[in-house]
């Protein structure tokens, strides 16, 4: 009885392994069978044809990798965590295919040819929306300060830099999008000069999420607020609101580059900081 029961379980071992050898062949090379999502990307492509950026963010507190190749053994170009957001590199996807894994750019590295280089995400990590990159405001100057700032993406953040392209601090890179569009806001950029040249919209309470009434109240083309240490101190960061909970800065809070950090985009409350001060801009 015994030798019938151990012949049995060895058999079963046996079949339980070519079964687990079988369903590996068909899960994605990087992806394990417990983690594998994919989706078709289509309306991604049908909007990036009519001049929508689409933007890939991280609802949620748990980091998401970015890695260079469709493998977690790949090299690893940095951690999305909650509110970080990238742009996702339509130009590689295709009408009715499946995709486990998101290209995105990565705006402050280059590939062997010049140009932007892509990394890639786990698909359901991230949630996507859109944006319309050929107006992004029917005011003139607005647009084309987020039109500006969206070109430079990846660069650095320095503390009292000023170099669009070198590194430059939160202040410093509103203040240069609004000069090269045309609209010199203060002679020197802090956030103290920038509320200055700007009307409260609202006071937003600490460590609460916006109110679907304040989001509304918010326009593209105005500054948002942040405390100096998350939820206390001065204010201590500004950015601009390019619509639809998204906000384009220079971040240094949580790294000084690309794409956690640096000349990127985030959700209006990201990590833990929570935006608590919207100003419009006096003239719009």
């Amino acid at each position: 009885m015994t030798e019938r029961v151990t012949k049995r379980g060895i058999r079963d071992f046996i079949l339980i392994c070519i079964l687990a050898m079988l369903v590996g062949t068909f899960v994605p090379v990087g992806v394990s069978a417990a983690t594998t999502y994919s989706r078709t990307l289509n309306s991604c492509i049908v909007k990036a044809k009519k001049g929508r950026i689409v933007l890939a963010y991280n609802p949620s507190q748990t980091g998401v990798p970015v890695y260079a190749r469709t493998s977690p053994k790949s090299q690893q170009y940095g951690v999305l965590g909650f509110g970080d957001a990238v742009v996702v590199n339509t130009k590689k996807l295709k009408m009715n295919k499946k995709y486990a894994w998101l290209p995105v750019y990565m705006d402050n590295l280059k590939d062997a040819k010049g140009k932007k280089a892509t990394a890639y995400v786990r698909m359901g990590q991230l949630k996507l929306l859109s944006l319309n990159a050929k107006k992004y405001s029917s005011n003139r100057i607005i647009d084309k300060a987020i039109k500006t700032g969206m070109k430079y993406l990846g660069t650095p953040f320095i503390l009292g830099g000023l170099s669009m392209t070198d590194g430059i601090d939160c202040s410093g890179f509103v203040g240069k999008c609004f000069q090269m569009a045309g609209r010199n806001l203060a002679s020197w950029y802090h956030t103290i000069t920038l509320e200055g040249v700007s009307r409260q919209i609202f006071w937003h309470n600490t460590n609460t999420p916006l109110t679907k009434e304040e989001l509304n109240k918010m326009k593209v083309g105005d500054l948002l607020f942040y405390l100096d240490k998350d939820t206390s101190g001065a204010i201590g960061h500004v950015g601009i609101y390019i619509g639809k909970g998204m906000m384009l800065n220079a971040s240094g809070h949580y790294g000084y580059v690309y794409p956690t950090g640096g000349v990127c985009i985030k959700r209006v409350q990201y990590g833990q900081r929570y935006m608590v001060l919207c100003k419009r801009i006096i003239g719009f």
